[in-house]
């Protein structure tokens, strides 16, 4: 046990949550962050507290639809793991932080050591998210601690499966990753087309038509869903984790459900097992690829470092303008390496936004119903997934602060990226259903103006936030907690003020019309060019402060520590 796991590893482990807590309380030195740690607590209590309410006097939902959606659930669960591994770059099988790197990395500890100091850390955040969704569970679980070990015994063989994966797709050639990407890409939207196609044909038939064209697309979805998972390939599929769905909803002390139990902790230990064996070859693998590629470039490597060379000379940025184009081209570069995550990123949100092109509605209301999609998932989903500005930057805001470009250029270059990339995905979802549907090309048009300074409003409120209170990405403790209870509620508030600030504005446009006996158009003109001028004096607030945060901003005392 020495040899996989020392002591002072253990020690270590020890030593570093003592500094999480040291650093943690020593933040409330400062008065803004006792205020902001304050404010984040008590919101905390109360929507900790509606959702105990909702638990204790929630019904206990049917045992066997609970089996069924739990073991699907894991497996989409799977099936994510699989994608985002595919799909992202630089593989992180371990997922070291820079700190970690930094120290364990060049320490005299060996691979098995560091493999079971991961290990650790991950069953240790596993156990949390294991206890927070049984306690979400506990009207559904029978036995409380059995389905806690089943729920938790899940989590962990689903995270080792990841590791795993990651492992295999890091070790093999450049050509299997591109076979391993397609094969992956061919059995997730596989069944998805599949399920789209028959739901087209079942909509299409004359025998359903005297239902809603919502009802009938959402039954004609859930019966095909059901039709694929029924089948001898769903139920394949499914097997596996569906022996810790059922650990986790067992009803009974029973000699079957203890095997079970024991099959999956198995399942679970032997997946650790290969882990380690697994990041041997990956490491034997990186070795031969390395040696490999100091065999083949060892006569030229100084041509080849003067190609490199020439090739970066080449570079040329579009429009530098004051600086700020080539803030922004840098910021596009890097979305160009992502361009596979922010593609699946953007598409899901998309395919929602044009669910209300199958219902049976006026074009206004179409419309009205494809731009609330697009606010929606613009306030609350598109930030967090275009992380292309100040917010990548927080390990870079010496260099930043060091460029010959004037404050207001910067930032304008920093938000440039993510509202360009927000502003491409809005227009083609508003292309689409414009083409599909009965909408007007004016008012389409009109709206993407409108959704133009809205994307600036919420990026540039995003990196005030930031400023404020600067983080790390992958960050995790209670902090963390706290201001994502105080981003979320006030984006609530915000979004609810905006709502009521549109209504209260549409009416007294309509009413200021009326009273001056003008037509109708006119009030549309009064409402946008009202709805402009207000977009457009927010965002010059919100700039302003945004520039005068970054340059009280000091890189060596208000920069987070490193995880």
């Amino acid at each position: 046990m020495e040899l996989v796991f020392p002591k002072v590893l253990n020690h270590l482990l020890w030593i570093r949550f003592q500094g999480k807590l040291k650093r943690w309380l020593g933040g409330f030195q400062s008065p803004r962050r006792r205020l902001i740690t304050l404010i984040g607590t008590v919101l905390g209590i109360i929507w900790v507290s509606q959702a105990v309410i909702g638990i204790l006097f929630r019904k206990a939902a049917e045992h066997d639809s609970m089996v069924r959606w739990s073991a699907i659930a894991l497996t989409l669960y799977v099936f994510w793991q699989v994608l985002k591994t595919v799909t992202r770059k630089p593989f992180e099988p371990h997922e070291w932080t820079d700190a970690e790197k930094e120290i364990l990395l060049a320490a005299p500890i060996s691979p098995h050591q560091l493999v079971s100091f991961r290990l650790t850390g991950l069953a240790v955040g596993t156990f949390v998210k294991a206890l927070f969704v049984s306690i979400i569970l506990l009207p559904d679980l029978p036995i409380w601690p059995i389905g806690f070990i089943g729920l938790f015994l899940g989590l962990v063989f689903i995270e080792i499966f990841r590791v795993c994966f990651e492992l295999i797709f890091m070790g093999i050639s450049p050509r299997l990753r591109w076979v391993c990407r397609g094969s992956v890409f061919v059995l997730l939207l596989g069944p998805i087309a599949v399920v789209w196609y028959r739901t087209l044909i079942v909509m299409n038939s004359g025998a359903t038509q005297d239902l809603p064209m919502s009802i009938l697309l959402f039954k004609s979805i859930l019966v095909e869903m059901n039709a694929i998972v029924s089948s001898k390939i769903g139920v394949g599929v499914l097997s596996v984790m569906a022996s810790f769905s059922e650990a986790i909803f067992t009803q009974a002390f029973s000699v079957a459900g203890l095997l079970n139990l024991l099959k999956i902790t198995l399942m679970t230990g032997a997946s650790c097992a290969l882990v380690y064996r697994l990041d041997q070859w990956s490491r034997l693998r990186a070795k031969q690829q390395e040696s490999l590629a100091v065999r083949k470039g060892s006569l030229g490597s100084i041509g080849a470092f003067s190609h490199a060379s020439a090739s970066m000379a080449r570079i040329r940025v579009p429009w530098r303008i004051n600086g700020m184009g080539a803030v922004a081209w840098r910021q596009l570069v890097g979305a160009y390496h992502y361009r596979m995550t922010l593609s699946i990123s953007l598409g899901i949100p998309a395919v929602l936004c044009w669910c209300p092109l199958f219902l049976d509605s006026n074009p206004e209301v179409t419309l009205v119903s494809v731009v609330g999609g697009l606010l929606f998932y613009s306030f609350l989903l598109l930030p967090s997934a275009l992380v292309l500005d100040f917010r990548r930057d927080i390990d870079r805001f010496d260099v930043l602060k060091s460029l010959p470009v004037a404050t207001i250029w910067l930032a304008i270059g920093q938000l440039a990226t993510p509202v360009i990339l927000a502003t491409g995905f809005q227009a083609g979802v508003l292309f689409v259903a414009t083409v599909f549907s009965s909408i007007i090309w004016s008012q389409a048009i009109l709206a993407g103006v409108i959704l133009v300074g809205f994307n600036l409003l919420i990026f540039t409120g995003e990196n005030l936030i930031f400023l404020l209170s600067p983080y790390r990405r992958n960050q995790e403790g209670l902090d963390v907690f706290i201001r994502t209870v105080l981003t979320f509620t006030g984006k609530g508030i915000v979004f609810a003020v905006a709502v009521s600030a549109l209504l209260f504005w549409a009416t007294l446009s309509v009413l200021i019309v009326s009273s001056l006996g003008l037509s109708a158009g006119w009030a549309v003109a009064l409402f946008c060019a009202g709805l402009l001028l207000m977009i457009g004096t927010v965002e010059a607030l919100l700039l302003v402060g945004l520039v005068r945060l970054f340059d009280r901003f000091d890189p060596s005392e208000d920069c987070p520590a490193l995880n």
